[in-house]
């Protein structure tokens, strides 16, 4: 039995397995699964954590005319095989359902936009925005995403091209705006709540619904991320058809108020801090798509055909609505989050009820495949060797079915689902704030890590590469650069004071992390004592 090929193993196993450790065999660079062990199954050949840039450079051999297999990575005498996340299983269409609940899944939240600025600086952005924020965000991630083919997004890049001190103040800032924007879904199901239901609702309640809210997304992404973008296609004809009745029966009731759409407030009664982040939230995210990349199938095309859909369609998705909603209502003061179900109400009953269970419908989807993004960056995360490792190797532990192939990060969508369901707690504004503050630093280091790349790996095959060049990874970071600016600008000094502070603590416990395993490795009896194995884990 000792002695049985791996082949004859791994067909004995239960068709569902556990991954979470991984065992280190030869050189840093050669990384192997290590089999089956009490249903656990190791699984560590992320080369692409490694600082040593052979680790990253996966050459595509020429035989006799064809392809060698391009799952094969040649490094001198080694070779092994890049794990993906398992069966590819998302096509096109698949990703560009993704990729619309990634960045917006309905126009519920935009509101406070136009409370905060008014009808034409927030119309003006909707088509701003998109090209200066999101096509960037889009043509980034495509190139890493096919260059860096694993799960894992942004992580895996920033730690690729900076090693794992920048890696860390990255990651942990995707991790604290990840949660609180994922914070916002289940306050925004109890805003677009009737406003009667709302005021008997006690704390208890509110939470109650907000926790079930999470734990219904919580079991659908544990059975696998094919129903996630399955449910995503219902949700999208759900959640804006009453928008298209709207649209259609507001100019038959008539009351339309078309001279006030060029209403626009004084400068300094514009909430600017309010305004921006709320705009840049909405339509964030495409980066997302990143850290399904191991699961995505005919990875060029599939990544193109996501982006052309996604955002003309995120544009159309915010704005008709503020436009017809700001005619039949030019009233800064009630633009705030749940506007749209009380205009519904305004119209009908039936449409306000129909209006609210949309908006349930499109919180419920983009938190759906959120989840399926945070909880792949944790599981890459805990997965990474040596100093790479950001989080401790039980949160990698996964389920893998046998019949589909794909891996379902179950400790991952846990944590994911406990940390935000506290968070909730919190108020919407504080939230969408901190969101974007911590937001905006851990995207400037993917920009940063996409220029890197360029330089340290520029054999490295990539299918799609940005417009330009090496000059165009350039110029598409300048606008992102400018609106993070504005939002600097516009932020008051308490969320200076938690962004900040919070950046102080991700660096501290990195030192500390570092000094911990410094000790452990001088002083633990349980330290590996030989060279070789100190050479590999450090």
């Amino acid at each position: 039995m000792d002695n049985e090929p791996p082949q004859q193993m791994r067909s004995r196993e239960p068709s569902h397995t556990l991954e979470s450790s991984f065992v280190i065999e030869g050189d840093a660079c050669d990384l192997e699964e290590s089999g089956p062990v009490l249903g656990l199954q190791s699984d560590a050949s992320l080369s692409s954590f490694h600082n040593d840039p052979a680790c990253h450079d996966p050459h595509l051999g020429l035989e006799s005319g064809k392809l060698a297999d391009p799952t094969i990575v040649d490094h001198g005498d080694h070779h092994h095989h890049k794990k993906s996340a398992g069966k590819r299983n998302i096509n096109a269409f698949q990703l560009a359902m993704l990729t619309y609940f990634f960045t917006c899944g309905g126009p519920f939240g935009i509101e406070p936009s136009v409370g905060a600025a008014g009808p034409v600086i927030t119309l003006v952005a909707l088509f701003l925005v998109p090209v200066l924020w999101s096509l960037p965000q889009a043509l980034m991630s495509a190139e890493l995403s096919l260059m860096v083919d694993e799960n894992g997004g942004n992580i895996v890049w920033v730690q690729r091209a900076f090693g794992p001190f920048i890696g860390w103040i990255n990651a942990f800032n995707y991790l604290v705006s990840a949660f609180a924007s994922m914070a916002l879904y289940p306050i925004l199901v109890i805003a677009y709540l009737p406003q009667h239901w709302q005021d008997d609702l006690t704390d208890g309640e509110a939470f109650a619904i907000k926790f079930g809210f999470v734990f219904i997304i919580m079991l659908i992404n544990m059975w696998g991320i094919s129903w996630v973008t399955r449910l995503s296609l219902i949700f999208l004809f759900f959640i804006l058809s009453p928008f298209l009745a709207e649209f259609i029966a507001l100019p038959i009731m008539g009351g339309l108020q078309w001279d006030r759409l060029g209403d626009v407030p004084a400068f300094t009664d514009i909430q600017w801090s309010l305004f921006i982040s709320t705009t840049l939230w909405s339509f964030g995210g495409y980066d997302s798509m990143g850290s399904v990349a191991g699961e995505v199938k005919d990875g060029r095309k599939t990544y193109i055909t996501g982006i052309s859909i996604g955002l003309p369609l995120n544009i159309l998705n915010y704005f008709l609505p503020v436009l017809v909603g700001w005619v039949y209502t030019p009233d800064r003061s009630v633009w705030v989050s749940g506007y749209f179900t009380t205009l519904a109400y305004k119209m009908s009953s039936v449409l306000g009820y129909y209006m609210m269970a949309a908006s349930v419908m499109s919180n419920f989807g983009t938190f759906n495949v959120t989840m399926a993004s945070m909880a792949r960056v944790l599981w890459a995360m805990a997965r990474a060797p040596g100093d790479a490792q950001q989080l401790p190797s039980f949160v990698a532990l996964s389920w893998r079915r046998a019949k589909t192939g794909t891996i379902r990060p179950i400790m991952g969508i846990v944590i994911v689902a406990i940390v935000v369901t506290m968070l909730s707690l919190l108020s919407y504004d504080i939230l969408v704030q901190v969101t974007m503050f911590m937001r905006v630093v851990n995207l400037l280091l993917e920009y940063f890590a996409l220029i890197r790349l360029k330089y340290t790996e520029p054999d490295t095959p990539r299918p799609f590469v940005v417009p330009g060049g090496k000059l165009g990874a350039y110029l598409i970071v300048l606008p992102t650069i400018a609106l993070s600016g504005l939002l600097f600008a516009g932020g008051d000094w308490q969320l200076w004071t938690i962004t900040g502070g919070a950046n102080v603590i991700i660096v501290l416990t990195y030192f500390l992390k570092v000094a911990g395993q410094w000790l452990w490795r001088r002083y633990s009896p349980l330290a590996p004592n030989d060279e070789e194995t100190k050479r590999i884990i450090n």
